[in-house]
């Protein structure tokens, strides 16, 4: 139970939003901002690398990003979800998901696929992980929380935000 280091440069307005990459040599990623992404080396905390994504809808709420196939990928308040490269920060693609520019929910990788929700339009994407393309959408009439997966399975389950239905998607 001991504080291993702590990070304060620039993060004064972090949401909470981490992830952590063990395959890409030990990092920790934060956003914060809604626009802002951090990747921390996790044994000394120091900042491996920081990306800006201009244009984007600053925000305080968190979202979810998550770490799969060498890249970070962070939705935005916008409806545009990014991919970061996990080693250098480098944007790879950015793409338009949710239509009506409404929130993007929580994202998550399984079997080769990227799950996302979109929350003002109560649908869920899966998309192809290399370009953002759309591989299939499933619209539901209320918005999700964030995705559990099954990676054996290739099945994501997520609950709505009120608690009263649950769906499982084959990806």
């Amino acid at each position: 139970g001991a504080v291993l280091w702590t990070q304060t440069n620039n993060l004064s307005n972090a949401n909470g939003v981490i992830a952590y990459d063990s395959l890409n040599g030990n990092i920790v990623f934060i956003q914060y901002e809604g626009v802002i992404v951090s990747a921390l080396d996790a044994t000394t905390g120091a900042i491996r690398w920081q990306h800006t994504l201009t244009g984007w809808q600053s925000a305080e709420s968190p979202t979810s990003i998550a770490v799969g196939d060498g890249h970070v990928y962070v939705p935005n308040v916008n409806g545009t979800l990014a991919a970061l490269r996990a080693d250098t920060g480098v944007l790879d693609w950015a793409v338009n998901v949710a239509s009506d520019g409404g929130d993007l929910g929580p994202v998550a990788t399984a079997c080769g696929v990227l799950v996302v929700t979109g929350y003002s339009e109560g649908k869920v994407f899966g998309l192809n992980p290399a370009t953002g393309a759309t591989q299939w959408m499933v619209t539901t009439n209320t918005n999700w929380q964030a995705p559990a997966v099954d990676k054996d399975s290739c099945t994501a389950y997520f609950t709505t935000f009120d608690g009263a239905a649950a769906i499982a998607v084959l990806s």
